[in-house]
């Protein structure tokens, strides 16, 4: 599962994020192993500093 900067930078609609959660839930409910992949940690952590 992979989710980029823009959806974690949108803090009013965090629609996309609350999605991501909810299927990260689900696969480990499932017992699937869940890798999460984000170039958003890099760019998040940018703006945020």
């Amino acid at each position: 599962m992979k989710i980029g900067t823009e959806s974690l930078e949108d803090f009013e609609n965090s629609e996309k994020v609350n999605k991501l959660i909810s299927d990260i839930t689900q696969n480990i409910r499932n017992g699937i192993h869940v890798i999460l992949v984000t170039s958003g940690a890099v760019g998040f952590g940018r703006k945020t500093l």
